[in-house]
């Protein structure tokens, strides 16, 4: 579900937010002149800055933000439906006395929480590249993160579970809009417009296809039984660094050897990472997106007016 967003206030109330009592500014002052140039805030896992005393930016986690509301922890390694959405933007909307039309999207997050039986970690670890291109890797004691940067996008796996220190087996998958170009599309560009369902519908069609675009390895196949050619595919295979160079001299080489290698892992690992894995990303999505549907219709949207 939607997590992440970055928000412009569009014509704000600048003296209205500034004087909003559950919030404590901080101030950025110029050196030489004293002159304050920005004040910022926090707020139930939201970061509100005040720039020149004109425009206001609002960014953070809705996931994060509800579990404040209502359960007062930080945190969102949980499910988060639809119902629960809307209800974190009305809420929030109130607190702040804005209209959700007004909250002009810069970059928006989404994505899913799954708890799948192969280990959060072995999936990670067997992450080659997606669409051709490497991913970063943050591996510690309290995280595994891996991260794909695209020009307008970011896709991000991680172990969900190790994060927030929990027993259960978490593994979270999201894309991350950071250009407003990818979302026209989908119609979105304020926060009313993810307040309907028919417009979040496919963004769950998006993640899905982002996650078909992984390449994995499955170290469960037994190579020494392979023959020599199946063998040398699989081994250049696993290096990220084949495919980039692949891809940029022979394209037409590198989508061919790629499906061949995704059928290799297919018919001779054991694990079906891929399929099993979005299969329970799709699945939660839906589960998200179309459960609780009558106390939907119990909440007040605001309209487009």
């Amino acid at each position: 579900m939607v997590d992440y967003v970055k928000l412009k206030i569009l014509n704000p109330d600048v003296t209205g937010i500034r004087n909003l009592p559950f919030l404590d500014w901080e101030k950025l002052s110029y050196e030489r002149t004293g002159e304050t140039k920005k004040y910022s805030a926090k707020f139930n896992g939201l970061t509100i800055v005040v720039i020149n005393n004109r425009y206001i930016y609002i960014s953070g986690s809705l996931h994060k933000y509800w579990n404040c509301v209502n359960t007062g922890i930080e945190q969102n390694y949980d499910d988060y439906s639809f119902l629960s959405l809307v209800s974190s933007i009305k809420d929030f909307c109130e607190r702040f006395n804005l209209n959700p039309v007004n909250c002009k999207i810069q970059n928006i997050e989404f994505g899913v929480n799954i708890n799948p039986k192969i280990p959060a970690n072995e999936i990670l670890r067997s992450i080659i590249n997606h669409k051709g291109k490497p991913f970063t890797q943050e591996h510690a004691e309290n995280k595994y993160f891996r991260e794909c940067l695209h020009k307008r996008y970011i896709v991000k796996i991680y172990n969900k579970g190790l994060q927030f220190k929990r027993t259960e087996n978490i593994l979270r998958f999201e894309v991350k809009f950071i250009k407003l170009k990818d979302l026209e599309p989908y119609m979105v560009s304020t926060l009313a417009d993810i307040l309907e369902q028919d417009k979040i519908i496919p963004l769950g069609e998006d993640l899905e296809t982002n996650f078909n675009e992984l390449l994995f390895y499955d170290y469960s196949i037994q190579e020494i039984d392979l023959s020599q050619s199946k063998r040398l595919i699989l081994s250049q295979g696993q290096n990220s660094g084949y495919w980039e160079n692949l891809k940029e001299t022979n394209p037409e080489n590198y989508f061919k050897k790629r499906k061949r290698f995704r059928e290799l892992v297919r018919t001779y690992g054991k694990q079906n990472i891929q399929e099993t894995t979005k299969n329970l990303i799709t699945q939660k999505w839906n589960n998200l997106v179309f459960s609780e549907f009558e106390g939907l219709q119990d909440l007040t949207l605001y309209s487009s007016g």
